[in-house]
């Protein structure tokens, strides 16, 4: 073979052999990118940046007494089948009452703080735990939440007889999607929405920025949302955030008080709710609980 001949077979070879590691190199890309992308991955995402639930008994199980009331330890079936346990707080001659639909992490143990300032505005408090946080049967999902949060405004509204305009949705955190898509699905008296987001995709964009490179269609089908509640029809509606919350940001707040049809009310409080000293929630609460009929 001629030298010029073998020189560009051999360039020849070289650029095939290039061709087909950069496709090798470009399809295991791809292949990453889809088996990440959260419609794919969500059950790992769900483990590492969603949920961090406690399991029994871990939490603080022995100081579930407050305001000298001992709650009731209840438990009710959610629409899948997961056996779910929650506190419920009976406060004489109250009738209302308030449904708290938690953050991401902990279980009901950890949620005395709120079931106190709630206490301290007359209404009973039910407590629960989303399946796989405390005792309640399963393993956390989005879906899952959606169908607990219905069960739990059910149990309240026919196993304790309590009528639905006299129940109040309260949503913390990563439950007021919950608490928002409850009160999009059963009537009742209002609706409490307390550090939210506007949308758990574009907050998990801004706090997790490596998901931008995800278009909405590879994000699971359901979401949690506070944006359909606020817009339509809702009962009286309490918007509460803290100014320096680094988790969710007072943006979206901002954003769904905007757009949230009356009635409605906001609070914007010059702290981080996250930090407990600056806990002073619980006039804006009162007054807003006072204010239904």
């Amino acid at each position: 073979m001629k030298t010029a001949t073998r020189s560009a077979y051999f360039a020849g070879s070289r650029a095939r052999v290039s061709k087909r590691t950069a496709g090798i190199v470009a399809c295991l890309c791809l292949l990453i990118y889809v088996l990440l992308s959260p419609v794919v991955a969500m059950p790992l995402y769900n483990k590492l940046l969603l949920f961090y639930p406690w399991k029994y008994p871990s939490g603080y199980y022995d100081q579930a007494r407050i305001r000298d009331i001992t709650p009731e330890d209840v438990y009710f079936r959610s629409a899948n089948g997961n056996r779910l346990h929650g506190w419920y707080y009976q406060k004489p001659k109250c009738s209302k009452t308030l449904i708290v639909h938690h953050g991401q992490g902990a279980n009901v143990s950890a949620c005395q703080f709120l079931a106190g300032m709630f206490l301290d505005c007359d209404v009973n408090v039910l407590l629960y735990d989303y399946q796989g946080f405390g005792r309640s049967e399963g393993e956390p999902s989005i879906e899952g939440l959606l169908e607990n949060g219905l069960s739990a405004f059910d149990f309240v509204c026919e196993g304790r007889k309590v009528p639905s305009k006299n129940i109040i949705n309260c949503g913390e955190s990563l439950g007021t999607g919950v608490a928002a898509y409850v009160t999009e699905k059963r009537t009742c008296g209002g609706l409490i929405l307390y550090s939210p987001y506007a949308s758990l995709i574009d907050c998990a964009k801004q706090r997790y920025p490596f998901l931008l490179v995800y278009p909405r269609i590879m994000f699971p089908a359901r979401e949690l949302e506070c944006r359909t509640c606020v817009a339509g029809s809702h009962p009286p509606l309490l918007l509460v955030h803290g100014t320096l919350d680094q988790v969710i940001s007072i943006s979206n707040s901002d954003e769904l008080f905007a757009m949230a049809t009356s009635p409605k009310k906001y609070m914007r409080i010059e702290n981080d709710y996250h930090d407990p000293t600056n806990w002073n929630y619980q006039p804006a609460f009162k007054g807003f609980i006072n204010s239904l009929k």
